[in-house]
């Protein structure tokens, strides 16, 4: 496949950018930001992608381009980003919803992390991976996930990690073909009236050494 290019994306990016980012986990960014209606979660993750230092950022997500169109985007979260996530996120939440909404979001987003656990120091996390619905099935998420590693190598990790929804067996699927195998098995009852958060298994692999 011809004219493919790998690039950090940026905020021109948006409205191509959030179906895919959404598509990484619909159910659960529902769940945590979503609070008076169903569309809450994307239209919040739109302003985030264009803001600066929080995770969802543009400045974090590695696109795929097709013939000069965003078709698919991930990125990597470390352990050393975790503190500065955090405090980016409060900012954010507290610019975006009102004072007792962003309390709600925050502990959505507290227990939501109990089940899609932040990174520890021994590997990069893989995570918002998404590819355009009309072009899956050309190889497409191997190529980004194999883009992602290579990143991942050049900021010195060895060992990455990604977690996949248990409702989600075609990416779990995908994953054990490149190589990644189960690390451990976090169980969720978390739910609300606009999304739930599904059982996920974190998923582990150690680099080739170059």
């Amino acid at each position: 496949m011809s004219n493919i290019e790998f690039k950090m994306t940026s905020p021109s990016d948006v409205a191509a950018a959030i179906p895919l980012m959404h598509s990484s986990g619909p159910y659960s960014f529902d769940y945590v930001f979503c609070d008076s209606y169903q569309a809450q979660g994307t239209d919040y993750l739109a302003k985030a992608f264009v803001e600066s230092d929080i995770e969802f950022s543009h400045q974090h997500h590695l696109g795929l381009y097709l013939e000069g169109e965003l078709v698919a985007l991930g990125s990597i979260k470390t352990s050393a980003q975790n503190a500065g996530f955090m405090v980016a996120a409060v900012k954010s939440f507290f610019e975006h919803y009102s004072f007792l909404t962003a309390l709600g979001v925050l502990w959505r987003g507290f227990r939501t992390e109990a089940v899609i656990c932040p990174p520890n120091k021994q590997a990069a996390v893989l995570c918002n991976l998404g590819v355009e619905q009309s072009h899956r099935g050309l190889g497409l998420g191997s190529k980004l996930i194999t883009a992602l590693e290579e990143r991942a190598r050049t900021f010195g990790y060895t060992t990455v990690e990604l977690d996949v929804a248990a409702n989600n067996p075609k990416a779990k699927a995908l994953y054990e073909r490149l190589g990644y195998q189960d690390k451990h098995v976090k169980t969720s009852e978390l739910r609300s009236k606009f999304g739930f958060v599904p059982s996920h298994t974190r998923m582990t692999k150690s680099l080739p050494t170059v």
